[in-house]
Order: C-alpha cells, then structure tokens, then sequence
C-alpha cells in the first residue's frame, strides 16, 4: 500500500471531468458530491484540472437521439437559485462560469490557478521547471494574455500590484485585468541536522515549505531521526550546487561549527535566497561576520544574514526557538527583510 501511495504522489494525475462550474457549490470547500472541490483535488494528486462551461444538457442520457433544442438546465439554474439572466442565455452561462472559477481562483491563496491556452500552460510548466515565479494577467476587456517573470514585474504597469502579489502569494482583479500568481513552492534549507531542526521542520511544514536537510555528520543526518525529510549527510558546498537556491528559498545554519556553517552561508550569499538566518549569540554572529568580510564579502551582503536567529521573543528551548525562526522567515518572506 505505501509503495502504490508513493507512486500516486509522484504522479502528475490530469482529471478531465468538466461540469464542475455549472453546479452552485463552494470550490473551495470538500463536497461529499460526485463533482470536483479544490481540497480533493489536492488529496488526489491533480496537477492539472479541465474546467468547461456547460451550457445546454438534453434530456435523458441519449444524446443522440435528443433534439438539439432539448434543454433541462433551466430548471438545475432556477432551483440552485443561479442569476435569473443565466436561465435561458447560453452566453451569460458561460459568462457566469468563468466568473465563478476566476472567484475560487482568487480565493484560493494561490493553491488554484487558471491557463487559457497551451501556449500560456507550456511557459508555465517551464517556469516551474525552473523554479521561476511568474504572473499569468488576463486583461477583462480583450481576454488577452500575458505572462511576467517576477523578475520583471517592477517594469510592468501593474508593477505595484504584482509585488505584492507575489509576495503574499495572492491572485485577484486589479485594475481591469486579473493577475493570477505562479509562485514556485517554498523551501527550507536547514544546515544542521540537530534538535532545534527537529522542532523546525513540523511548523514549516505545515506552513508549505519542502524541507531539506545538510549536514555531513552521518551520526545527526539520519533516516530515523528526520523521517520523510530530504537529508544529505553531504558538506554543504558539495551538495547545495546540486540543489540550487533561489528566491523562494530559506537558509537557515544551526550547526554552530563553522567548518559547516560558513560555506552554507557562503553559498546563501551570492544567491537571492529570501532569507539566511544563523545560530548563535551576539558574539557569534561577530565572530562570522569578521570571516566573512576576510573571505570578501562586504558589510551589507553579511547584513543579509539574521543573527542571531529569530524574532525576539524571549524564546526557550528548541520548541520556541524554532517558533521564532519561523516567525522571523515569514515576516522575511511576506515583508521584506
């Protein structure tokens, strides 16, 4: 059984059942229906949902045998209580429909997100590929479409609109058009294989970060003390060239020894990593910062780096600790540094 649910979450499941739309119901919300919702999408693994608008259903199950003025839906529209404009004009159905998916897509936090075309799905499989975020913006008017790496967006006229909407991971309508947003999953990257890491892992998890862990002592980076959890029981500046690190990316060091640490951090910092965080006291992240200026960094590029760690909360032990770090990476992430 666990090998055939492993498969199932490797696969990329494409659902082709398409009268989602024409019933009144929340896509946002689980059904016990034999239609789609968003949460059981996202249980059975679908990557990619085909949502058409039904306009006309004939009678009975024949179709061939029904007249092509054969039509029930007036009546499904009328008891769901649809807009009365809907019950006996096709165009307003499909006008509808559209309106009811652009609605869940904005809100659904990102976790639903609209194409049109496959030219506009082939740029975005490919920016995911490649960990790219990018903004899909339909323009209400023309229907015309237009794709915006993030890292173009400030040249954009809806420029203001689109970073915060990457950076809160929030599609909507703005100013005639609809952004829908493509950012890559989050990711943690945690040097250190120790207690604290422990206590991390469960809170960004359940925050959307895919968790990796470093670290090259095979005695801490072991299966049975992190389960499930990418670990590479690798020195950091062998194995994070493997990985890559990117703009949806954390980095945080809780190893203390800088034989670990530094090249972790090293590599953090000629990267756009999001956030870089590092254990340790005052004196500590000094101490780092004076190896880093010597290895050429500069004063601002080693500002970058968070330390000591985590909001200042007064936090004790692992738990609390590791509830400010997170804190700390999502004011980073949704804020600024």
């Amino acid at each position: 059984l666990l090998a055939h649910l492993l498969l199932h979450q490797s696969l990329q499941v494409v659902d082709l059942h398409s009268d989602t739309l024409m019933w009144q119901r929340d896509m946002l919300r689980p059904s016990d229906r034999g239609h789609e919702d968003l949460p059981r999408l996202l249980a059975g693994n679908v990557a990619l949902q085909v949502f058409s608008s039904v306009t006309k259903s004939p009678k009975g199950q024949n179709y061939d045998a029904n007249p092509s003025d054969s039509d029930v839906l007036p009546a499904l529209l009328m008891a769901q209580g649809q807009p009365r404009k809907t019950w006996f004009d096709l165009l307003e159905r499909s006008l509808y429909h559209a309106h009811k998916l652009d609605v869940s897509v904005a809100l659904s936090n990102g976790m639903l997100r609209k194409v049109s075309d496959r030219y506009g799905l082939d740029q975005l499989l490919a920016a995911r590929a490649n960990r790219q975020a990018v903004a899909l913006i339909t323009n209400f008017e023309t229907g015309e479409q237009r794709i915006v790496p993030r890292s173009a967006a400030a040249q954009d006229p809806l420029a203001n609109k689109l970073d915060e909407a990457f950076r809160f991971d929030q599609s909507g309508s703005h100013d005639g058009a609809f952004i829908n947003i493509h950012n890559p999953p989050l990711r943690l990257v945690i040097i250190g294989a120790v207690h604290i890491a422990q206590s991390v892992i469960p809170i960004a998890q359940a925050l959307g970060y895919d968790v990796t862990v470093l670290d090259p002592r095979g005695a801490f980076a072991t299966g049975a003390r992190f389960p499930g959890i990418a670990l590479h029981a690798e020195w950091p500046d062998e194995i994070i060239p493997k990985i890559g690190l990117d703009p949806r990316t954390a980095l945080i060091a809780l190893t203390h020894d800088p034989k670990i640490d530094d090249p972790a951090l090293d590599a953090a910092l000629k990267s756009d990593v999001f956030y870089i965080g590092a254990l340790g006291s005052k004196k500590t992240q000094a101490s780092r910062g004076e190896r880093l200026r010597a290895a050429g960094f500069t004063d601002e590029q080693v500002a970058r780096i968070h330390g000591p760690i985590g909001l200042n909360i007064g936090a004790k032990g692992a738990p609390e600790i590791a509830v400010s770090i997170m804190g700390e990476v999502t004011r980073c992430l949704r804020l600024g540094a």
